[in-house]
Order: structure tokens, then C-alpha cells, then sequence
């Protein structure tokens, strides 16, 4: 999940809150709703590893509501620094945690943690107007255990359907293909 983690912070260089408005390939969302939904996911992912327990928490889009963007930015950036110390204190892989009472295998956290911060990234590159792919080697990891992590059942109101791509396409291709989204949205879309 650090890599993840660190390919997500990469993509939040240069980021201002002048540019919370761009559109994403999150369809219905801007960059403001995403990084929200970023902030919430740090937050759940980091309680998931440091405490063994993620719970419910107020929505970052309530909490920020009448910012400007600034306190936004700044804690999704704290909570990404948050998750990669605990991503480099803690064994990801082993133990439980529990999601809201239901105990989960802490690989599973991770296996979800790790897309959601890959995918999120690439969208956040994308809003900023940047042809910035998923690293190649962690596409290659993450590929093989989003079946676990997108189901029939997790797909639904989740994400879109898949994106059909070309043979031989990159990994990062294939997996926000995978994902429903068009792996050239924001060179398609100039």
C-alpha cells in the first residue's frame, strides 16, 4: 500500500485549491468531491493500520464544506504522510482489523487501500490535466487481486463498467480500465 500511497502524494504536487473545480473521470464528480473521498479513505486506511479499526467518521466534503480549498489540501496531505508511517511501522499483511465491528483480513485493508490510493491517484493526475500512469510495477501487483476487491456485488454503484482497452496495454491501463474508466480520458477530452 505505500507505493500506492506515494504514487497518490506524487499526484498532489503542484495541486492548488484554485483547481478544485476541474472535472475528473469520476463522472458527477470534481476534484474537490475527490480529494474528500481521498481525505475519508487516508483517514479509514490509516485507522485500519495503526489502530485495527476503521469506524464511521463525519464526510470530508461536511467538513470542508465552506473551505476555500486550502484545509482540504492540506489534510489530505497530512493523512497520506500519516498512512505511509504507518504503512512503514506496521505489517500490512498480517492480523485483522475491524471495519466497522466486521473483522477483515488486514491484507484485504491493504488490497483495497492500495487500489483505491493507485486508481484516486491517476483520476487526481488526470483532473490536473496530466498523462500521469500508474507505475507499471504496482499496476502488475494490484492487477491480480482486484477480483477480490471489485466484485459483482462491489461494482454496483461503485464503479463503472469496465472500459474495453487494446491488447498488450500497459498495466495502469488495464487496471483503470477495469475500474470504468477510459485509460485516455484526459488526453481524449482536450
Amino acid at each position: 500500500m505505500a507505493a500506492a500511497a506515494c504514487f497518490a502524494v506524487h499526484t498532489l504536487d503542484r495541486l492548488t485549491a484554485a483547481g478544485l473545480t476541474a472535472a475528473t473521470p469520476c463522472a458527477g464528480w470534481d476534484l474537490r468531491m475527490l480529494l474528500a473521498h481521498l481525505d475519508d479513505s487516508l483517514a479509514a486506511l490509516h485507522d485500519g493500520i495503526a489502530a485495527g479499526a476503521v469506524g464511521r467518521q463525519a464526510p470530508a466534503l461536511e467538513l470542508f464544506a465552506g473551505d476555500p480549498g486550502e484545509q482540504l489540501l492540506a489534510s489530505v496531505r497530512r493523512r497520506a504522510g500519516e498512512l505511509l508511517v504507518a504503512c512503514r511501522s506496521e505489517p500490512a499483511a498480517s492480523g485483522r482489523v475491524h471495519v466497522e465491528r466486521l473483522p477483515m483480513p488486514m491484507a484485504m485493508l491493504a488490497a483495497v487501500g492500495a487500489v483505491e490510493l493507485a486508481v484516486h491517484g491517476w483520476d487526481v493526475a488526470c483532473a490536473r490535466g496530466q498523462a500521469e500512469p500508474i507505475p507499471d510495477g504496482l499496476a502488475e501487483r494490484l492487477l491480480p487481486v482486484l477480483p477480490s476487491v471489485v466484485t459483482d456485488v462491489t461494482r454496483g454503484g461503485l464503479f463503472a463498467a469496465p472500459v474495453p482497452v487494446p491488447p498488450g496495454a500497459p498495466p495502469g491501463d488495464r487496471l483503470v480500465a477495469a475500474l470504468g474508466r477510459p485509460p485516455r480520458w484526459g488526453i481524449e477530452n482536450d
